[in-house]
């Protein structure tokens, strides 16, 4: 039976490999009829993540913004 973690430096590495090579990556979606990715858009998926990032923070401050005035 083999270990289900095996967090050697040289498997931290390819991981850290496969991560920036998926970013600079152009987003792509599946296809359910056929089950094969196809992209959707121009963007690579580290600008698709930025922007998510930027909307998630954008509405956090849109509650925290809607809390502190509910407190008066």
């Amino acid at each position: 039976m083999f270990p289900l973690d095996k967090a050697t430096e040289e498997n931290m590495e390819r991981l850290i490999n496969i991560g920036k090579n998926l970013l600079e990556k152009k987003v792509s979606t599946v296809n359910f009829e056929d089950g094969r990715m196809v992209p959707c858009g121009n963007e690579t998926n580290a600008k698709a993540l930025e922007k998510f990032a930027k909307k998630l923070s954008d509405e956090k401050q849109l509650r925290d913004n809607r809390k502190n005035k509910s407190q008066f």
